[in-house]
């Protein structure tokens, strides 16, 4: 299975991601800035790749540009701190496929599965069913979700219709 390429300066919150994706079943390679990334993009493939707007070397935006030019048609998912209306328009106009604000850490991981999954068969995939379940409450949904990823159940949580709509 080809991976999934996290790319953040901030060792902890890339190592929770990539923890996190491991868990459901992806393979995951990291890097910490955006030299290390064009190394590994030489050699790599990724499925989709999710990376922080600010790196040691450079950014989001160089990355976009690295990528579309040498990887066309891989997804790419920008992170930071900065809220949506800061630099998300900017970002997505560069060409992102989403922008997320990285206290949106289960929607982050969420996104980069669903690329993921679009981009694997269906047999590759970690999970054989998806569920899209609607519920205000997240405690009780993620109850719900454990069960189900249990049974191979790939479940996308939701708290309302118009989040609904659009996934």
């Amino acid at each position: 299975m080809k991976p999934i390429l996290i790319i953040d300066a901030d060792w902890n919150f890339g190592r929770l991601l990539t923890q996190n994706l491991r868990r459901e079943g992806y393979s995951v390679i990291q890097a910490s800035n955006l030299d290390e990334t064009t190394k590994l993009l030489a050699d790599v493939e990724p499925l989709v790749t999710a990376s922080s707007l600010l790196l040691p070397d450079g950014s989001g935006f160089e990355l976009l540009d690295y990528v579309h030019e040498k990887i066309p048609g891989i997804p790419v998912v920008v992170f930071s701190n900065y809220g949506q209306d800061i630099v998300g328009e900017s970002i997505l106009q560069r060409g992102a496929a989403r922008y997320f604000c990285r206290s949106e850490i289960d929607r982050l991981q969420e996104t980069i599965m669903d690329f993921a999954n679009q981009a694997l068969s269906v047999s590759e995939r970690p999970f054989l069913y998806r569920l899209l379940y609607v519920c205000a409450d997240p405690a009780q949904a993620g109850i719900l979700r454990a069960a189900l990823k249990q049974r191979q159940f790939y479940t996308l949580l939701t708290s309302d219709l118009q989040e609904t709509q659009t996934k």
